[in-house]
């Protein structure tokens, strides 16, 4: 797994040069990460229910 950094450097002395806090920018990757990883984990289970689902008809 590739990490990125929570906080970029370009993006951080952008931020900053256009007086903005750096801080919105953390909170927005780690909503980003944490959307991502919710996504990731509702697609297994939906694909185990299904699988669960076919071994059931199967039985």
């Amino acid at each position: 797994m590739i990490r990125t950094p929570l906080r970029p450097l370009a993006r951080i002395l952008d931020a900053r040069a256009k007086g903005e806090t750096p801080d919105a920018i953390e909170k927005e990757n780690i909503r980003q990460r944490h959307d991502e990883i919710q996504i990731k984990s509702r697609q297994r289970a939906e694909g185990r229910l299904l699988v669960l689902g076919v071994f059931f008809l199967c039985a």
